[in-house]
């Protein structure tokens, strides 16, 4: 009967919303900043809706100066469907006033990440599709910029960035194959839009409630690939499908807290 085909892909739908889809590219946040002098130092801490954890620190040593450091964890939760990844990235970067309200922000740096993710596979009648596996390991350098607005009690923004991302490792395995095989992609490039808004929690500045909203897209028409050797390699329609789901867009949102110590400002 078809009413259990259609429940169980159903099913399959929203697990692959909840994990991303075949995506095994899982970017971190653009980093957000409303620091805008010397010695000012701004602490977030997030929760992606996947429960993805993420922290970041920026602060300015220097006048229009910033140094930035971030990391990203989720564990594995599950023996066959999860999606886990470990990241972090730091940068350096640079602020300039534009009028009493607004701040232009600009950003440079590196980061590296592992992701593993295993999702169910599309079976066919009653034949089990079994569990598609992939894991990823990857650097990658990145430049953003970011304009704020800052009123009294709240800030609101957009951050861009444009990332190059260098695969180290890209392997899948589909259905009821446990044998792993290379995507064949290397690097590819993408566009990462950003909107931030953050408002006082009570009279003070030091803490801040934040919400995001973004999205990663892939900036190239085609991925850059290369043919992986050896007898393991799969079909040239399931490898370059495959190198397809690796680059698709991805939605990014959050809610955080932001900490800003006020011992470290300096009029």
């Amino acid at each position: 009967m078809a009413t259990p085909n259609l429940h169980r892909l159903l099913c399959q739908t929203a697990i692959l919303l909840g994990l991303g889809s075949c995506t095994v590219y899982t970017p971190m946040q653009p980093a957000v900043s409303t620091v805008a002098a010397k010695g000012q130092l701004e602490l977030t801490g997030s929760m992606q809706p996947n429960t993805r954890m993420e922290a970041t620190a920026v602060y300015s040593p220097l006048p229009n100066t910033l140094v930035m450091g971030a990391g990203s964890f989720r564990p594995k939760i599950g023996d066959t469907t999860y999606s886990a990844t470990r990241q972090w990235e730091v940068g350096l970067g640079s602020y300039v006033h534009l009028g009493p309200h607004w701040l232009l922000t600009g950003m440079a740096g590196y980061g590296a990440a592992t992701t593993i993710k295993s999702i169910p596979g599309i079976g066919i009648g009653l034949y089990s599709g079994g569990y598609d596996r992939y894991k990823a390991r990857y650097n990658k350098i990145f430049g953003q910029l970011s304009v704020a607005r800052q009123l009294e009690r709240q800030s609101f923004g957009v951050v861009y960035r444009i990332t190059q991302v260098a695969y180290e490792q890209l392997d899948y395995s589909f259905g009821l194959n446990s044998d792993y095989s290379a995507i064949p992609m290397q690097k590819a490039l993408r566009h990462e839009g950003l909107a931030f808004f953050r408002t006082k929690l009570g009279q003070q500045d030091r803490w801040q409630l934040q919400a995001t909203l973004g999205l990663s897209g892939r900036a190239t028409p085609q991925p850059s690939r290369e043919q992986p050797a050896g007898p393991n390699q799969h079909d040239h329609y399931t490898e370059e499908s495959e190198a397809k789901n690796a680059s698709r867009p991805v939605l990014m949102t959050s809610l955080g807290v932001v900490f800003r110590p006020k011992f470290l400002v300096k009029h």
